[in-house]
């Protein structure tokens, strides 16, 4: 349930790291470690890990083209590229999402859904997924997760 940290903006890693430890985003493991760092850690883990390249495509065949489909259409309609930038690479405090692991992309989705998870700012995602069926979350998660 991780998620692809290599390429995400820099003050997207620095942000979460401070909701995290804020515990405005909740997540106990997380928020251990996000305790132990100092505001240069953060600061440098930001510009180290938006410094790598991004992750390597999959090697393997799209067994659900529909569902990849389905994805790019919603994703068109729901406007997503108007934050997360043409080929979802992210900017400034917006994350990456091209090639993001599905798991963890549809369990992010399902928590701005529940309201469990809240976005910085004028928090879009939620009101994004929010009209989204969870078969939605799921075609864009996959769709998502087979960008480069």
């Amino acid at each position: 349930m991780a998620p692809l940290l290599a390429a995400q903006p820099d003050n997207y890693i620095q942000w979460q790291l401070v909701y995290f430890r804020s515990e405005t985003r909740k997540d106990p493991a997380m928020r251990a470690i996000s305790l132990l760092l100092s505001n240069a850690d953060i600061r440098n883990l930001g510009a180290y890990l938006s410094s790598l390249p991004p992750p390597d495509p999959v090697e393997s065949k799209d067994d659900r083209p529909d569902l990849t489909e389905a994805g790019a259409q919603l994703a068109k309609a729901i406007r997503c590229a108007s934050c997360h930038q043409d080929g979802f690479v992210g900017r400034d405090a917006i994350p990456r999402l091209a090639g993001q692991r599905e798991a963890y992309l549809l369990k992010a989705l399902r928590d701005f859904k529940s309201g469990v998870r809240r976005g910085g700012g004028v928090a879009a995602m939620p009101d994004a997924v929010y009209p989204l069926s969870d078969e939605g979350l799921q075609a864009l998660a996959h769709y998502l997760a087979r960008l480069r």
